[in-house]
């Protein structure tokens, strides 16, 4: 699981409308309008708890590279401590602590690739730092021991050693926004929709066509089983074109090592129970050994009619939205293109072949390629 939110230390017991009314101006500040549901281009949720002084913020598009610099804001804007808490994929914990005057008292990390997001900073915390939050009963050397131990097998268990510790509410300081709006018996809690003043920028333009076609590869195997269908899927960054080729290169080939008699073209990535509309287009397109001008031996496709249609536009989304990251990979899927193969191994036990997928108008500089080891299986 992945998400962000802030946590807001209620120490003075201020009611719900006046946090409300302070957030408010907070965000009135940064640039943005309150709006309706409907017309919203961001959405917070204050989430406030019957049993703890802490308040939980999320929002429904965190920005990850100006979180640290939203929670300084909020802890100036709000005069209190605030922490924020980024979970990455279950495997790494990140928190920060800020006070009333919006400056960083500590930063921690735990996980496998927290020393990778930090090389040049201290990220084993400071418990004495959090002090002041630290509930009575509890000490800042149990902090460290949560910080410390190994022994867990996500991450969310260190953080819920954590919350206990801080007197936060156990439930709210683990949910991001799509649980908040979720959840059957919700906390009390503010549904806050925001748009940006006077906003005439030009939405992002996804896709283009401006660009001769040129392939990525978006994912695949590294190594595959003889006789088993594998798939390399790739998209286009470039603009529309026609002809597509297909080569598989490798020393297996010249000897009848390795044939692949048919390939299969997929545009798109079927979902797993596709409608009428959502069904990909399939192509099964039969290939042929030949020797190149170079004296080797390739295995060629091709396929004249196939069209790639406009390609993506990377340079429109900012990948750290998570809106944008969603709208992105909605459009690979959307405009990807798969190719399905079966390596067959008729002599040998383990071969290196490489794919070769190119646009027929731009074969040069438009083609990617991907390396696979095929292997005979057990």
């Amino acid at each position: 699981m992945t998400y962000a939110q802030f946590q807001i230390y209620n120490q003075q017991q201020h009611s719900k409308e006046d946090i409300k009314a302070k957030f408010l101006n907070h965000i009135k500040k940064e640039g943005w309008l309150p709006t309706t549901k409907k017309e919203a281009q961001i959405s917070y949720k204050l989430a406030f708890s019957e049993i703890s002084k802490w308040i939980s913020i999320v929002c429904d598009d965190l920005n990850f590279p100006t979180l640290e610099s939203d929670a300084k804001k909020l802890a100036e804007a709000l005069g209190t401590y605030v922490t924020l808490t980024v979970v990455i994929d279950s495997d790494n914990l990140l928190l920060w602590l800020y006070n009333k005057e919006g400056v960083q008292q500590d930063r921690v990390g735990v996980g496998i690739e927290v020393g990778e997001m930090f090389p040049n900073g201290n990220i084993e915390g400071n418990p004495d730092a959090w002090k002041p939050l630290i509930v009575e009963g509890k000490s800042p050397q149990q902090l460290r021991e949560a910080w410390d131990n190994q022994d867990y097998v996500f991450v969310e268990e260190v953080l819920a050693q954590t919350v206990e510790i801080l007197g936060m509410d156990k439930k709210n300081a683990h949910s991001d926004w799509h649980v908040f709006e979720l959840e059957e018996e919700k906390p009390p809690t503010f549904d806050l929709y925001f748009k940006k003043k006077s906003d005439t920028k030009e939405a992002p333009k996804y896709f283009t066509d401006e660009l001769p076609t040129k392939l990525k590869l978006y994912s695949s195997y590294s190594e595959i089983i003889s006789n088993e269908p594998t798939t390399a899927t790739f998209y286009n960054v470039g603009g529309i074109s026609k002809g597509l080729l297909i080569i598989f290169d490798g020393q297996c080939f010249e000897n009848d090592a390795v044939t692949i008699p048919e390939i299969v073209i997929t545009k798109g990535i079927q979902p797993v129970m596709p409608t009428a509309d959502e069904a990909s287009e399939k192509t099964i397109v039969s290939t042929e050994k030949r020797k190149f001008p170079d004296g080797k031996w390739r295995i060629l496709a091709k396929l004249d009619n196939f069209t790639f249609s406009e390609g993506i536009n990377e340079e429109s989304y900012n990948p750290h939205s998570m809106k944008q990251l969603t709208a992105l990979t909605q459009a690979i899927f959307k405009h990807c293109v798969s190719i399905q193969f079966t390596g067959c191994i008729q002599k040998g036990e383990a071969h290196e072949i490489v794919i070769h997928i190119a646009p027929k108008e731009n074969f040069t500089e438009g083609a990617n390629s991907r390396s696979m080891k095929l292997l005979k299986k057990n």
